[in-house]
């Protein structure tokens, strides 16, 4: 349960900057690489 919760406040802490950031930059490909990285973790997660 405690990695569990770790793993929530890493997955929240990057879309808060990271995601965040590449939405506001305007940089297409930026963008790509944040959302695909947002999507190898949600996959992760759900093994």
């Amino acid at each position: 349960a405690a990695l569990r919760r770790v793993e929530e406040e890493v997955l929240h802490d990057h879309v808060a900057h990271c995601v965040e950031h590449a939405i506001a930059s305007g940089n297409a490909g930026e963008q790509r690489r944040k959302v695909a990285e947002l999507m190898d973790v949600l996959a992760r997660s759900t093994r």
